[in-house]
């Protein structure tokens, strides 16, 4: 049985000035030192998330939130949301057991905070009509007792509902054999009453393995498949799946906010990145960007797909794949590149030139190089925010422009920046905005001697500017938010 309860939770205002600094103009928040991270949480009771979205009446849910001094063991099977102005939790433990059994496997060294207990590729949608649906990756253990993924989809009708009364339902519809999932997330002006969010799914294809000369990189290409969700009343029904298309090196799963896909009315448009030709025989690759137009009642495509541009890295790879928004007019805004250890290519953004159509587009801008894992989040003043990773050292950096004029600071400005001498660091930045417009971005302050540890705490941060100004967020923020 579900129950919810309620634990109060302090927060303090001296985050930028404790264990986050400045370290100077160029960078907004600077960690100061490795290893902190679980110190500063520890001061603050702090709750950050790996997804966060907002109901109509801008009450923030958190999935995977780091549940500091709160029942650890369950922390990771639970959505945390405000009532009364307090942090209520919701498990979702009991629908996993019945898929699952006793085969939830929780790592122990991870402290259940990032890492494979914490679902890092999470991804979260409050709809208009207050329906929350996830997509969250669950360990658990298979044949020999060897841990792996399965993603499902978690749902519950109405939880803005002040008798909302914690009961959840997982829907197993992902293939067992799928390698990567994803979900569309509510980053633009996409429409969240008549669909659910979109979904899709890669399986490996056989005979289309390669080898890079990086280890990080794709060694196999793969099918993805589009799963088209509805309401039938309370019940979320899913259509058969669709094959999108072959040839797709993957979908990079490291961050949210960004989305492959926007639903507008009963079409969606999904972008991906496929190769033309077998990589291996053509070394250069292309990372070719492909858009196609899916009528989400009929459960068809309508339009072939639509190359828009090559990102041309030194070889083909799936880490930066495209991210795709529709802003207020109902144009529809798209970026790609090459990773970044991959920087042959540019990062490019497009623009359709006609409202919620695929056959024209402006010609692509490079907008800057050597990024990964980026985002694109549109607002209500029509202002574009993107946060991608660059640098060597690695940085978590920001950049800004608007629907009529693009980008126009190539590579954005250093957002966050830490003293760590390890030069690989992921951020898994997860941008969202609130009902209110307000931006949210979170991030972990990660490095090299968190690797040693596996304590990953999450940072969060807002806007209520459209981006000129940072803070970090409080539960304070939250309770003015409604």
């Amino acid at each position: 049985m579900l129950k919810a309860y309620t634990i109060t939770v302090l927060f303090g205002v001296i985050a930028t000035g404790y264990f986050l600094k400045r370290k100077n103009e160029q960078a907004i928040f600077y960690h100061n030192q490795t290893g902190s991270s679980e110190e500063f949480v520890n001061n603050l009771d702090y709750e950050a998330p790996m997804a966060i979205d907002f109901d109509k009446s801008n009450r923030p849910y958190i999935i995977n939130n780091t549940l500091v001094g709160h029942n650890l063991q369950n922390g990771v099977y639970q959505v945390a949301t405000l009532r009364n102005n307090e942090w209520v939790y919701y498990s979702y433990k009991d629908e996993l057991e019945e898929i699952f059994g006793n085969k939830l496997y929780i790592n122990k060294d991870d402290k259940m905070y990032q890492g494979h207990n914490a679902s890092r590729s999470c991804q979260l949608m409050i709809d208009d009509n207050d329906n929350l649906i996830a997509l969250i990756d669950v360990m658990h253990k298979t044949e020999g007792d060897k841990p792996r993924f399965k993603s499902v989809v978690l749902y519950a009708r109405d939880i803005g509902s002040d008798g909302f009364s914690g009961d959840f339902i997982v829907k197993d519809v992902i293939p067992n054999s799928a390698t990567t999932s994803v979900m569309e997330v509510r980053n633009g002006f996409n429409d969240t009453k008549e669909y659910a969010p979109l979904f899709v799914f890669l399986k490996r294809q056989k005979g289309f393995p390669y080898k890079t000369p990086e280890p990080w990189a794709q060694k196999s290409y793969g099918q993805a498949y589009v799963l088209n969700g509805y309401f039938d009343r309370d019940e979320l029904v899913f259509n058969e799946p669709v094959l999108l298309d072959s040839n797709i090196p993957g979908f990079s799963n490291h961050s949210g906010g960004e989305s492959f896909a926007a639903t507008k009315g009963d079409h969606a448009f999904i972008t991906y990145t496929r190769h033309d030709s077998d990589p291996e025989k053509d070394p250069d690759g292309n990372n070719a960007g492909y858009i196609k137009k899916f009528n989400r009642k009929t459960n068809k495509f309508e339009v072939a797909r639509k190359f828009l541009f090559e990102a041309t890295p030194s070889f083909a790879d799936g880490h930066s794949i495209p991210v795709i928004a529709i802003d207020q007019e109902g144009y529809l805004h798209i970026q790609s590149g090459a990773h970044a250890n991959n920087p042959t290519g540019p990062f490019i953004k497009t623009k359709s030139k006609n409202k919620l159509d695929i056959t024209a587009w402006e010609e692509a801008k490079n907008i800057g190089n050597g990024r990964t894992y980026s985002t694109l989040l549109i607002d209500n003043a029509g202002n574009m925010h993107s946060f991608f990773r660059a640098g060597n050292p690695y940085k978590l950096r920001y950049q800004i422009g608007d629907v009529k004029n693009g980008f126009t600071n190539d590579n954005g400005s250093l957002f966050v920046d830490q003293n760590s001498e390890d030069g690989y660091r992921v951020y898994y930045h997860h941008i969202v905005k609130d009902r209110k417009d307000r931006i949210f971005i979170s991030w972990t302050p990660n490095s090299g001697a968190d690797y040693e540890t596996w304590d990953f705490r999450r940072v969060l941060a807002m806007s209520s500017n459209s981006g000129k100004t940072w803070k970090i967020a409080t539960k304070q923020d939250f309770v003015e938010g409604f």
